[in-house]
C-alpha cells in the first residue's frame, strides 16, 4: 500500500527536526524569506529591534577596543 502525499509529510514532520528538513531539502534561509515574505513583513519589527541591539553592541565592543 502506498502512502499519500499527506502521510509521508506527516511521518517526516514527526520523524525529522527542523534543521535536519532544512537541510535534507537544501533550502537556504533566503529561501525561507522569500517564501513567507508576508509573515516576515508582520513581524519586521522584531527583526529590526534586534538589529538594532546587534548594531549598539557592536558599537560599543569597537568602543571598547579603541
Amino acid at each position: 500500500m502506498s502512502l499519500t502525499m499527506d502521510e509521508i509529510k506527516e511521518r517526516v514532520l514527526t520523524r525529522y527536526d527542523i534543521d535536519d528538513i532544512i537541510s535534507l531539502l537544501d533550502i537556504t534561509a533566503e529561501e525561507i524569506v522569500d517564501r513567507f515574505e508576508d509573515k516576515f513583513i508582520n513581524r519586521l519589527s522584531i527583526f529590526e529591534e534586534e538589529l538594532s541591539e546587534q548594531e549598539l553592541e557592536d558599537w560599543s565592543d569597537d568602543e571598547q577596543e579603541h
